[in-house]
């Protein structure tokens, strides 16, 4: 017999009887297939941290724009973005946490200019979204820059990265708890804070009253319409708890512009050249008022 064809037969002998090695579970995995169970309730924690933050933050532009009788392109198309994303995140897709972490970057960079004033400002009804949306953010932010670091090796074979009793357990617990707190600061000087920008103003020609933002509002620059002799001064008062500018329309003789003035802030100018003088609000340009030189 050939040497040759006995020694494979040989080997195809030892083979087949080999045991086989079971086929991996891909347990860890966050790309590989998974029942519903595994799924929904044993995703890694971070992913969860992930799909709150973003689905949060956008739900909230939502409620904004909402409560405040606005609609905006820019935010709602975060607002959207924010949804999406955060659902595709929590199913473990990397592209998904992508996305994610850098429209978070992008929101708090492009909003921050509008964001610091409103912390200092407990009583102005952007608050709550600023104390709230922003560290959440922030943590997505945190959360999605390990996840994508940590992507090869698995996130669930990370400890801060696969459950809440880790370091990245702590870290969201302590997230949590500044927004509570602020939550509870806000809620408890916003009534104090509104009063006392209220009752000032005294000497002011024209105020911006309160919840001046708010389209249901009759007279947000009270009064609408006011007359002043050619050479006279105006002053305006924010009587408002949130940021607002006074602006001339597009054509006007003679252009003038508050930039954005603060609770309390007041601004004054001098009309003296006589005509119809139209002006709005740059953030919420349905608020509108005109001064009349004569």
């Amino acid at each position: 017999m050939n040497p040759a064809a006995t020694l494979a037969a040989a080997e195809r002998n030892v083979f087949r009887h080999l045991p086989k090695s079971p086929p991996s579970s891909g347990a860890g995995n966050v790309e590989s297939p998974a029942s519903p169970t595994e799924l929904w309730w044993k995703r890694p924690f971070v992913l969860w941290v992930l799909f709150g933050g973003l689905v949060y933050g956008g739900v909230s532009l939502i409620l904004l724009m909402v409560e405040g009788g606005f609609f905006d392109v820019t935010v709602t198309v975060f607002a959207a973005l924010f949804i999406v994303t955060g659902v595709v995140s929590l199913l473990g897709n990397r592209w998904g946490i992508l996305g994610g972490t850098i429209l978070a970057i992008l929101f708090v960079a492009l909003f921050a200019p509008f964001i610091a004033p409103v912390l200092l400002n407990p009583a102005n009804p952007s608050y709550w979204l600023a104390i709230t949306g922003i560290p959440l953010l922030l943590l997505v932010v945190i959360f999605g820059i390990l996840s994508l670091v940590a992507w090869k090796k698995g996130i669930a074979q990370t400890p801060y990265l696969a459950s809440p009793r880790s370091g990245g357990g702590l870290l969201t617990l302590a997230f949590v708890g500044f927004v509570v707190g602020g939550l509870l600061a806000g809620a408890l000087a916003s009534p104090l804070i509104a009063n006392l920008v209220d009752a000032g103003g005294a000497g002011a020609t024209i105020r911006i009253v309160h919840n001046a933002a708010l389209m249901t509002t009759q007279e947000p620059f009270s009064p609408g319409s006011w007359t002043v002799p050619v050479n006279g001064t105006v002053t305006w008062y924010n009587g408002d708890t949130m940021q607002h500018t006074v602006t001339s329309d597009t054509g006007t003789r003679v252009a003038f512009d508050s930039g954005f003035l603060e609770s309390g802030a007041t601004f004054s100018f001098k009309f003296t050249v006589p005509g119809n003088y139209t002006y709005h609000c740059t953030p919420h340009p349905w608020m509108r008022g005109t001064i009349i030189v004569l």
